[in-house]
């Protein structure tokens, strides 16, 4: 080492010895390992930049004297190039039901791009809602964002029950059919056969309803200027209507509105102060008039 060490000395501060070593990684910081010459024992401090590497920090340094000079064999890690993050792990999801979304892990020189409210690096219709970060250096940080949002456009989650509500009458019923289609209705079994009856009657009455409970996310706010009032799911299942027909008189019913399919809840979930929604929506189809 004498011969750089003479060249130092006439007037160079320091001098490389060896190539660069220089390791990048896609899962991982960047690494190098440099050897130089100089004059100072202390030219190149650990947690400092090494030459020509400016997002990396030094985090080992080796030096012992060689001739009139000092030989420092350095190992920094951090970002080669002028990258600002690196994903390390993702672990997202899309469920058949409730916000898409889920946990990453990075590395980066940038963590103000991981704080509450911010959107995903790269999918847009995600948002940080929480995150926990370790700093490695004044340079570099290891953070762990959970991001909830919208993936991907799918089908809505459905819900069907029907409760079984039969109401007595206060005054006599005559049961008749209607023709429908060229078949008679309502009051017949799976077979057509007449099930009701001609002659006054007092009756109960099966009421049962349809109850529809969709949920889905949106860009859209909820409905609440619907309630209360109509509204028929998307894809409404098929209900039979005992009172599309005029078999009854307004003695003995009490009328409903809204009637036929109608909102009947809301419950929704707004993610931040976000234009995006978790939305369950419950509509029920109700006949237009109950008996009493």
């Amino acid at each position: 080492m004498t011969a750089p060490a003479e060249i130092i000395i006439h007037g160079l501060d320091r001098m490389e010895i060896e190539p660069e070593r220089l390791v990048t990684r896609a899962r991982g910081l960047d690494q190098t390992t440099q050897v130089w010459l100089s004059q100072d024992e202390h030219e190149f401090a650990n947690g400092g930049a090494p030459p020509r590497r400016p997002h990396m920090r030094i985090t080992e340094c080796e030096t012992r004297q060689s001739g009139g000079a000092w030989e420092h064999r350095i190992q920094a890690s951090g970002f080669a190039g002028v990258r600002s993050s690196k994903r390390i792990s993702s672990s997202l999801s899309e469920g058949e039901e409730g916000w898409d979304g889920g946990q990453e892990t990075w590395l980066t020189r940038a963590p103000a791009d991981f704080v509450r409210g911010a959107a995903h690096p790269t999918q847009s219709t995600l948002w940080c809602v929480e995150a926990e970060k370790e700093q490695y250096d004044d340079l570099t940080w290891q953070v762990t964002p959970r991001y909830k949002g919208i993936l991907n456009s799918r089908a809505r989650k459905r819900r069907i029950t029907v409760g079984n509500q039969v109401v007595s009458s206060s005054v006599p019923y005559v049961l008749t059919n209607s023709i429908v289609d060229g078949e008679p209705f309502p009051f017949v079994n799976e077979y057509g056969e007449f099930t009701g009856w001609g002659s006054p009657r007092y009756s109960a009455i099966d009421t049962s309803r349809v109850v529809v409970t969709d949920t889905f996310l949106s860009t859209d706010p909820p409905p609440t200027d619907q309630l209360p009032g109509h509204l028929t799911p998307e894809n409404a299942p098929n209900v039979k209507d005992i009172f599309s027909v005029p078999w009854f008189s307004p003695e003995g019913f009490t009328f409903n509105w809204p009637w036929g399919w109608s909102l009947k809840g809301i419950t929704a979930e707004r993610l931040l102060d976000l234009e995006v929604w978790l939305i369950s929506i419950t509509t029920e189809f109700v006949p237009v008039a109950t008996p009493r």
